[in-house]
């Protein structure tokens, strides 16, 4: 399956080609770089690297947030409508999946271990909390901080690049930070954190 993967929650867009279990091509560019045009550009550059046409493409998948509201709704723009235009399924992860299926692959851990990652939204009562994540588990529980606080330690504990949700100084202390890029999309969809994007599905953004 030729894929394509796309990431444009903050100002660094990153896009990787995958093609079966092997990434073909990543590219990122920064807003401010000389060379930025754009989703559209980095895409088609990307894809000229590989080598694909676009009518290749068989599945696309982006990240719908948290993250830059505006650069999150350029991505989830582009991505529906190239999958339309070329008949590509299209889904999308969360940055918070993202970041458990960077951290797995960065620290290279086993399915059943679990990643706390902090920088999470809110709970139901109104209050901050950190998602777990495990190979049986890869759309995430999310639990208020203070039932975190005790068993954090033996966990792996990231925190979500970009979130402007704080928690503790004890959490925060533990978490490492890891580059979540467009490659590991495809990790988080194949775990089964993607789902099938519509024009209701929900939407994330920066909230603090």
């Amino acid at each position: 399956m030729k894929v394509l993967a796309i990431e444009t929650t903050g100002q660094r867009y990153s896009c990787a080609l995958w093609d079966g279990q092997r990434c073909v091509v990543e590219q990122d560019v920064h807003q401010t770089d000389a060379s930025y045009d754009g989703v559209d550009g980095l895409v088609g550059s990307t894809l000229r690297a590989a080598g694909w046409g676009a009518a290749e493409l068989q599945l696309i998948l982006a990240n719908r947030g948290p993250g830059r509201v505006t650069t999150i709704r350029s991505g989830l723009s582009y991505s529906q409508a190239l999958g339309y235009a070329v008949g590509s399924q299209f889904h999308t992860v969360d940055t918070y999946q993202l970041t458990a299926a960077a951290a797995r692959d960065s620290f290279d851990l086993p399915g059943e271990k679990e990643i706390l990652v902090v920088g999470a939204h809110r709970t139901a009562s109104g209050g901050h909390g950190g998602l777990i994540f495990t190979s049986d588990n890869p759309v995430g529980t999310l639990i208020p901080e203070p039932e975190l606080l005790g068993a954090s330690t033996s966990r792996v504990v990231v925190r979500a690049i970009g979130s402007r949700v704080r928690l503790s100084d004890q959490l925060e202390k533990l978490a490492a930070e890891v580059s979540s890029d467009a490659r590991h999309l495809l990790a988080a969809w194949q775990a089964g954190a993607g789902k099938e994007w519509s024009h209701d599905s929900q939407l994330f953004w920066e909230s603090g």
